[in-house]
């Protein structure tokens, strides 16, 4: 029996060391009974309350959350019930490994918030089914609404209650405290670092503005070059293009007709200038021999390449 009150003692003290391990900000409310897990979703403090039973770990642990949230692993009194790390808990399990799980899960997935009046409720009024064996509810209650206050605001706790009135009074007195609290410090530093950031960025912008000036210069000037050299293709392409409608098959077609009616006109002119006695036979044969040569090789080419021409429409081309 003894043995088994020891290794029951040190499997519950494995169960409280996983839970130290696998999570930051494990803070000890009850040795060995009571814990409470902080961390920030949503820029916003949440925190895992965790109850031990004196069955523990051969029963669940209780988890409630605060401050209250709207989740499908939360009922409407705060408590978490449908885990999956939790509705599968067994001896065998990793407390630390379970809590992990759902804190992981409310800082990927921010849960939506409920009114504070509900909210500042989830630990007085949850029932604590771990401690119910070992303290009346009249003991737990005072206990529990202390645990929540130092989850909000831990600073709080340490004020007397003519201080606190006095901050509520004190306008001024109220920012000072804000101020002072280890959230506003943080933000504040983080501020701090913001604007020596952005201040070095600035100057860091200030120091290229010169290349930037010398960089628009140059790429305006190669801009006008780029203009410049775009007026001229378009020129030349024009230029070309006319090249190219001269030099077509059609084009050479039609100077080549035009060229033999030019050489037939030229041959009938010096057919009359012999016939009106312009010109002896000598020659005239000479020049009419070579412009009537000259208008059959023509008049052969133009119609050789109207062959062609007709030859290449009725193959599709």
């Amino acid at each position: 029996m003894f043995q088994d009150s020891e290794d029951f003692k040190l499997k519950r003290k494995r169960q409280i060391d996983t839970l130290k391990i696998f999570n930051d900000n494990v803070q000890e409310l009850q040795p060995g009974v009571e814990y409470r897990v902080e961390f920030w979703a949503e820029s916003r403090r949440m925190a895992i309350l965790v109850q031990l039973g004196p069955d523990f770990p051969l029963e669940k642990p209780v988890l409630l959350v605060s401050p209250n949230v709207g989740h499908s692993w939360v009922d409407h009194c705060g408590r978490i019930t449908a885990a999956p790390g939790l509705v599968n808990f067994t001896q065998h399990s990793d407390l630390g490994r379970v809590v992990h799980a759902i804190v992981r899960e409310f800082e990927l997935r921010p849960p939506a918030w409920i009114g504070d009046s509900t909210s500042s409720t989830i630990v007085t009024n949850a029932p604590n089914e771990a401690n119910s064996q070992a303290q009346a509810p009249s003991s737990t209650q005072p206990l529990q609404q202390t645990q929540l206050q130092q989850m909000i605001f831990p600073e709080l706790a340490e004020l007397s209650v003519s201080e606190l009135q006095a901050l509520m009074d004190n306008q001024d007195r109220r920012n000072e405290f804000l101020e002072q609290l280890p959230v506003s410090r943080e933000l504040d530093e983080q501020l701090d670092q913001l604007m020596t950031t952005v201040e070095n960025l600035a100057k860091e912008n200030l120091e290229k503005q010169s290349k930037l000036n010398e960089s628009h210069s140059a790429c305006e000037e190669r801009r006008q070059i780029l203009n410049e050299v775009h007026s001229s293709y378009e020129e030349l392409g024009v230029h070309f293009q006319r090249l190219a409608d001269r030099r077509t098959p059609a084009s050479i077609r039609e100077s080549l007709r035009a060229a033999t009616l030019h050489a037939d006109e030229q041959s009938e002119r010096v057919a009359e200038h012999f016939l009106s006695g312009e010109m002896n036979l000598d020659q005239f044969l000479v020049d009419y021999v070579n412009k009537r040569m000259m208008s059959h090789i023509r008049r052969m080419k133009e119609e050789k390449l109207s062959q062609q021409l007709r030859d290449l429409l009725r193959a599709g081309y």
